[in-house]
């Protein structure tokens, strides 16, 4: 959720300490473990496409697998992920790429087209629970620059790294202290 707000910045903020993380919604599974909805769907996908290797024939040992699969809840995985995907596409083109009026490369003016395909092409990147592997993984600067989003580095602006810091510091405090 964090990852996605922050698409919906005009400015992204990060010093070498920060870290967004992979955009995949979370499901609990029976025993109230996290499921990345994308893995759930991904593991579906990797049976059909068995079932279509082997001429239409399930492999006994998926039976039990199915057998506890909720309909509803795949519906709600792909739901949750296709939901995920828009609003960071939406945030991108409204917010963060509202200013953007032309290509440094070309100087040409940038299209509200263009502007919609590069922020569905950034949302999908951060969307794609394959190449991340897990919802804990930090995505860095480095990570996001090479995605070529614009990030401003407040490490290189005192002032401001002061106040975030103590911001963050004043904030762990009172969690920490608190339900």
């Amino acid at each position: 959720a964090g990852t996605i707000l922050v698409m919906s910045g005009d400015e992204i903020l990060m010093d070498h300490r920060s870290s967004l993380g992979p955009i995949d919604p979370q499901f609990s599974d029976g025993e109230g473990r996290p499921l990345p909805a994308q893995a759930i769907l991904a593991g579906i996908e990797t049976i059909k496409d068995e079932v279509a290797k082997n001429n239409g024939q399930l492999h006994p040992v998926y039976i039990p697998i199915l057998r506890n699969v909720d309909p509803g809840k795949l519906q709600s995985a792909q739901n949750a992920s296709e939901l995920s995907r828009r609003l960071v596409t939406e945030w991108l083109e409204t917010y963060k790429f509202r200013d953007w009026p032309i290509h440094r490369s070309t100087r040409k003016p940038v299209t509200p087209e263009e502007r919609h395909a590069r922020a569905a092409e950034i949302a999908a990147e951060l969307c794609k629970h394959q190449k991340w592997l897990s919802h804990g993984r930090p995505i860095k600067v480095a990570d996001l620059r090479a995605m070529r989003l614009e990030i401003t580095d407040y490490g290189k602006l005192p002032d401001l790294q002061a106040a975030i810091w103590s911001l963050w510091t004043n904030l762990s405090v009172i969690f920490s202290m608190t339900n």
